[in-house]
């Protein structure tokens, strides 16, 4: 095959990671650059060499020359951009979360479905090195303790933070470890109940604090707690727990810790070991030899289903099926 033209929408500092590892990987270049921002759609064009640069999402889904695009923009376009890009038969890697809404989750999926695009998620944590090693140990856990205590509190005046555009930070950034748990274990989540609220920002529309309980297929049980309460310092978990087996993985997975070094080593990894320069290539190589990317739409929908149901639960009162 030859090289991969893609089309990079959205020229942030997300876009500047995903792309700086295409250029470092064999086989694919940035061909074309998007932005609202013209200028900087300019001057990303001219870092990486590419053929042209647009504030036309529209020019990129109509050439073709492109074979796949990077979307990294505002939450709230991650839907419709990725479904346009499918229907125009362009490989699609998209940032998380996939989508704000339920029926935007069946909505690509059902659009994947009718292709034959390969459509990654950016669930980097499923590439890290702890995440290898602890899946790896406990393969099927009884029991998930999940911590996700985002770094900092957004500002109420943040894009992130408006419940259109960007849905706030447990939808935000938990998902990463709502996608990590879902992964750890072997069994799909069923049904949650959650309790919490918004306890740290103005807006009821935004829910800040999530502490839910998770029933899976197999009888297995989940704790979920997320928010962005306090200082950020205690950071992200997730815990294990089979057959006398214990084991956790920190950050978005990069560092793993063994209670009994017979189950397996700790490890701290590092920012080498957090897996989002393992991404784009697995996006590429899974173009290239037709095979299944390990992030799909399916994963992209369980963890914003997952978390818009702890939504509803703590909305309600009432335990949540998750259809996924």
């Amino acid at each position: 095959m030859a090289d991969l033209n893609i089309a990079c929408i959205g020229c942030g500092s997300l876009g500047r990671l995903h792309s700086d590892v295409v250029s470092a990987t064999e086989g694919a270049r940035i061909y074309a650059c998007v932005d609202i921002d013209e200028q900087k759609a300019k001057q990303f064009c001219e870092r990486f060499s590419g053929e042209y640069y647009t504030t036309a999402v529209d020019q990129v889904m109509m050439d073709p020359n492109i074979n796949a695009v990077i979307i990294t923009t505002w939450h709230d376009t991650h839907a419709p951009f990725s479904i346009k890009a499918v229907q125009a038969k362009k490989h699609v890697f998209i940032e998380k979360p996939m989508a704000m809404t339920i029926d935007e989750c069946y909505a690509i999926q059902e659009t994947v479905a009718a292709s034959a695009i390969k459509y990654m998620v950016a669930f980097r944590s499923r590439f890290a090195w702890g995440t290898r090693d602890l899946k790896k140990a406990i393969p099927n856990p009884k029991v998930t303790i999940t911590h996700c205590r985002a770094d900092g509190i957004w500002g109420d005046s943040s894009w992130a933070q408006d419940p259109i555009k960007g849905g706030g930070q447990v939808l935000s950034q938990a998902c990463h470890l709502a996608d990590l748990m879902c992964y750890l274990n072997t069994s799909e989540p069923i049904s949650v109940y959650a309790v919490g609220g918004t306890f740290n920002h103005k807006s009821a529309e935004v829910i800040d604090t999530v502490n839910a309980s998770i029933k899976f297929a197999n009888g297995a049980v989940g704790s979920f707690i997320a928010g962005d309460g306090g200082s950020g310092g205690l950071g992200f978990f997730v815990e294990v727990i089979a057959d006398g087996k214990s084991g956790m993985v920190k950050g978005h997975g990069e560092d793993v810790v063994f209670e009994n070094p017979a189950v397996g080593e700790s490890k701290t990894y590092g920012p080498a070991g957090s897996g989002m320069l393992e991404e784009i290539p697995a996006f590429i190589k899974c173009i290239k030899e037709d095979t299944d990317p390990i992030a799909t739409a399916k994963d992209g929908a369980r963890a914003t289903i997952l978390i818009r149901k702890c939504f509803e639960s703590i909305r309600t009162g009432k335990i949540q099926d998750l259809n996924i």
